[in-house]
């Protein structure tokens, strides 16, 4: 949060005698994707870069299982939002691709959302969208196709 709070000052400060050579670079840089979103309840909520502590992964026999652990504030929203949600649906996507869908049996308090059974070529794009080395428009479109 601390660097976003630095880069919104430095983006919106006003400019002193000649053009800062950073400020310009951060001005042309694409804003951040909400790659991420879940709906529950009718709700939907993005995901920005921060609102992701860590994505972690887990491979075996070919099968990539993704765990993606929220940061304090949005893990308490996913905790209220599945403990409303009992007996509902829950849909979590990916740059408009469902990657999971699956009914809410309890609340999830853990701020760890899991997507099982998917590929590592998946794993590492997500990892990728959240650490800004990529875009959900500039992914190739083989990576959420069926059977990657």
């Amino acid at each position: 949060m601390c660097l976003l709070a630095a880069l919104i000052a430095l983006c919106t400060a006003p400019a002193v005698g000649q053009s800062d050579p950073a400020r310009e670079m951060l001005l042309r840089m694409d804003p951040p994707d909400a790659a991420l979103r879940y709906t529950v309840i009718g709700r939907e909520t993005a995901l920005m870069p921060w609102d992701i502590e860590s994505i972690d992964l887990s491979e075996s026999g070919g099968i990539t299982d993704i765990f993606i652990r929220l940061a304090p504030e949005a893990a308490a929203t996913l905790a209220a939002m599945t403990e409303l949600a009992s007996g509902s649906r829950m849909v979590v996507r990916i740059c408009g691709h469902v990657l999971r869908d699956t009914d809410v049996t309890e609340a999830n308090p853990t701020g760890t959302l899991y997507l099982p059974n998917t590929t590592a070529a998946r794993g590492e794009a997500v990892r990728a969208l959240w650490q800004g080395r990529t875009r959900c428009d500039r992914l190739a479109p083989e990576v959420f196709a069926d059977g990657n």
